[in-house]
C-alpha cells in the first residue's frame, strides 16, 4: 500500500470559568466548567488517495472538509407506487434527481461525526485530608453512522419499531421501504 499521510488544519475556541465556592480552614469546594469547539480540516496540499472504512461506513478524506465525515448513498425517501428506496443521484439533494436504483445514485456526505461541541464540568470537596472529586464531560452535535439500520429492511426488520410505519400499499406516504 502506498499511503500518503495528510495534514489537518485546527482551528477551536475554548471557554473555562472555575472558583472556589467554600474556603475554610477545614473545608474547601470549587466548581468549574468549560465549552470547547474544534474544527478540523484537510489541507489541500495533503489529500491522500485512499477510502478508510470502519465496519460499514466510509471516510473519504477531502481537502477542506472535516476528515471524520462519512459518505454513502443519501436516502431521498420512498416511492409512494412501489415502496421501493429513492436515492439522490447528485449533491443539490433535489427531490427531482432520485432514483430507485442505487448504481446511479451518487455517493455524498451523509453525516460527519466531529461534535459541535464538547467540556465538561467539575466539582472537588474536601475536608482536611479526605477529598472527593467528580468529573463530567459532555459533547453534542456531531452524528453516528448506524449500520444496522442502513440495512434494517434486509437484514434486521424485526428490530426496529420503524417497520411498524413502512410501506405496505400503493399510496402509502413513508420514509421506510
Amino acid at each position: 500500500i502506498n499511503y500518503t499521510p495528510y495534514t489537518l488544519s485546527y482551528k477551536g475556541l475554548e471557554l473555562s470559568v472555575a472558583g472556589e465556592i467554600i474556603s475554610t480552614k477545614d473545608w474547601n469546594w470549587t466548581l468549574g466548567i468549560n465549552l470547547a469547539k474544534i474544527n478540523s480540516k484537510l489541507k489541500a496540499d495533503t489529500e491522500p488517495d485512499m477510502i478508510f472504512t470502519s465496519g460499514k461506513a466510509r471516510y473519504v478524506p477531502k481537502t477542506g472538509i472535516s476528515p471524520n465525515s462519512f459518505y454513502g448513498y443519501k436516502f431521498a425517501g420512498v416511492d409512494p407506487e412501489n415502496g421501493y428506496s429513492l436515492w439522490h443521484m447528485q449533491e443539490d439533494n433535489n427531490s427531482k434527481h432520485s432514483t430507485t436504483d442505487i448504481t446511479k445514485a451518487s455517493q455524498q456526505i451523509i453525516g460527519c461525526a466531529d461534535p459541535k461541541a464538547y467540556g465538561g464540568f467539575q466539582s472537588q470537596l474536601s475536608w482536611r485530608n479526605i477529598s472527593m472529586d467528580l468529573n463530567f464531560i459532555y459533547s453534542f452535535g456531531g452524528d453516528v453512522y448506524d449500520s444496522r439500520k442502513s440495512q434494517s429492511n434486509v437484514e434486521y426488520p424485526k428490530y426496529s419499531a420503524d417497520m411498524l410505519n413502512r410501506w405496505q400499499q400503493p399510496g402509502d406516504i413513508t420514509n421506510i421501504p
